[in-house]
């Protein structure tokens, strides 16, 4: 059963209210690729360790996804940037996250139920960071996800947390919906992603010392 609450906001208001909330978290954030089916979005994950809480920014683009017959693998064609469409508080299990619906601008709180990962030993190297694999099924899906403990950050793309790492890698068990980690951006370096490569949890995410 969802727990979700729907408060109606005036449009200005609510975008004021997130763009604040963005710029106390604009010194670290982890770039996402979403996959759904055919479309390509695009999520950028703002973590508060002080707080231990996170913003996740959510748009679609104009990119398509398709698929390299030969290696199996999805790439991207034909990428522009979209306008954000939903915004995600994220606070242990709460996702508060905007939506629109009948031209109506509403905050919607969801009460998430817990994610009951099932840790695997099972490890991978993704551009140098050692992953694990879990899985989960969450919201009527079965996922398979790779989080990286080196970055310890409970949160992830979308609606997911509970991990003892940040997401690196998540899809379910059909291929339709894939979440890729592009990039990790700190004070307007990048860390990790776009062909740049890391060995330590101080190099790939310096907020990450004090844990």
């Amino acid at each position: 059963m969802n727990n979700l609450y729907f408060y109606s906001m005036n449009k200005y208001l609510f975008i004021l209210f997130f763009f604040t909330y963005f710029l106390s978290y604009s010194q670290q954030s982890f770039t996402y690729q979403f996959y759904a089916d055919e479309t390509v979005r695009e999520g950028v994950l703002f973590y508060n360790n002080l707080e231990n809480t996170a913003l996740y920014l959510d748009k679609v683009t104009q990119t398509k996804r398709v698929t390299n017959n030969k290696e199996g693998e999805d790439v991207s064609i034909a990428s522009m940037d979209g306008d954000i469409d939903s915004f995600h508080y994220k606070e242990g299990n709460l996702d508060v996250f905007t939506q629109d619906l009948l031209k109506t601008n509403f905050l919607v709180e969801d009460i998430l139920p817990e994610i009951k990962w099932e840790l695997i030993s099972e490890k991978k190297e993704i551009q140098n960071l050692v992953c694990y694999k879990a899985k989960a099924e969450f919201r009527g899906t079965n996922w398979i996800a790779w989080y990286c403990p080196e970055i310890p950050i409970t949160y992830g793309p979308w609606k997911f947390y509970g991990l003892p790492g940040l997401i690196i890698e998540a899809k379910d068990d059909s291929n339709r919906f894939i979440f890729n980690l592009v990039s990790i951006l700190f004070n307007n370096w990048v860390f990790w992603g776009n062909n740049h490569k890391c060995n330590t949890k101080q190099s790939i995410c310096p907020c990450c010392i004090n844990f």
